[in-house]
């Protein structure tokens, strides 16, 4: 949170549970891997992360900074300590996000937004003066693209091969042509909330898609048959009960 933020506001949340989400990641990852040298070795082994351990790995670009110079990075908005323009922009009519990762996307960018003087000042003649002066840049840029519509942004940054984004809300996200193409919503059946839907897996595989069949289970549901299938016999998992140890879900 030190590095998320405005400069001039405080620490701020990241949107998403990125350490939680990654974490289950990692692990997967760990897994996987420990299953291959399984097979290698014939030996298991015990695959040990934390919430705690992804939110330092996550901060990789901010580490390498700080052990090349010693420098503590700072908040900076929606800005880039390696390039700039590299942020958000806001228009007349919402926000668009924008990377120029080299000079020629930075010239065709001025070019684009009838902004082409900037690129014979000398405070943003290089990448790394435009990142050390990306204050003034930015809001010079800021003025130029105010008054057009976030479409209009878009489009002629697309036409010049340039990367770039609207800046959506969720249901805008959701309606994408895109998440349909990529068939990212699945739609399945739930035992008391009737019809729910939920995020597909992100990744295709060609011979073994991933399919989502069953909707989240209700508490306990499934309690039982795990039980039964490590060992337990039904009065032992009656008894568990009582005293408060498990929850079930007995179907009616």
């Amino acid at each position: 949170m030190s590095v998320t933020g405005d400069e001039d506001g405080p620490p701020a949340k990241v949107g998403y549970a990125i350490t939680d989400i990654g974490s289950g990641m990692y692990a997967a990852i760990g897994i996987l891997a420990a299953l291959i040298a399984r097979e290698k070795t014939g030996e298991g082994q015990f695959v040990d992360t934390s919430l705690f351990e992804t939110g330092v790995a996550w901060g990789m670009m901010s580490a390498l900074n700080y052990f090349a110079d010693g420098t503590i990075p700072k908040r900076m908005g929606s800005a880039s300590p390696q390039n700039a323009p590299y942020q958000a922009f806001e228009t007349k009519d919402g926000a668009f996000t924008v990377g120029t990762g080299n000079e020629v996307l930075w010239e065709k960018f001025c070019e684009i937004f009838n902004i082409s003087y900037l690129t014979n000042e000398p405070e943003y003649s290089t990448n790394a003066l435009r990142v050390k002066n990306q204050k003034t840049l930015s809001l010079k840029i800021q003025k130029a693209i105010k008054n057009l519509s976030t479409q209009d942004c878009i489009n002629r940054l697309e036409n010049a091969g340039i990367p770039c984004g609207p800046i959506n809300t969720l249901d805008k996200v959701m309606s994408d042509p895109q998440v349909r193409a990529r068939s990212l919503i699945v739609e399945m059946n739930h035992k008391k909330a009737g019809k729910v839907k939920t995020i597909a897996f992100p990744v295709k595989l060609s011979k073994t898609p991933a399919n989502i069949r069953l909707a989240p289970p209700l508490l306990g549901e499934h309690t039982i048959e795990i039980l039964n299938k490590l060992g337990y016999q039904d009065d032992e998992i009656i008894q568990l009960e009582k005293e408060g140890v498990i929850e079930t879900y007995r179907r009616e």
